[in-house]
């Protein structure tokens, strides 16, 4: 699968280790790499030169920015809205299910 980097945010949570502890997996290792486009969230592994897509969530909305927060919550504000969502993000099964979203 090709992504133009242009068309992606990587840097909110590039080399960061993430845990799943709910899912039951034993976490991400640190060179895997959260990125969003519009209506989509990936997760890929990155080697150094090249990005393997590992998850694709197809999400409503254009989540440009987020926040991962252990163990396994992440938050993402809607650039074309003025909402926020939450979901579980869970690595074991490769799945993003919505929680909630917050309007002002």
């Amino acid at each position: 699968m090709k992504i133009l980097y242009s068309a992606i945010s990587a840097g909110a949570l590039a080399a960061r280790s993430l845990s799943d502890r709910s899912c039951g997996s034993q976490g991400l290792s640190s060179h895997q790499v959260l990125m969003t486009t519009t209506g989509n969230i990936f997760l890929a592994n990155y080697d150094g030169s090249k990005f393997d897509i590992t998850l694709k969530a197809d999400i409503t909305g254009a989540p440009t920015w987020v926040q991962y927060i252990e163990p396994n919550k992440l938050f993402a504000v809607n650039e074309n809205g003025n909402d926020v969502a939450s979901f579980q993000c869970c690595t074991k099964e490769s799945s993003v299910q919505l929680l909630n979203e917050f309007s002002s």
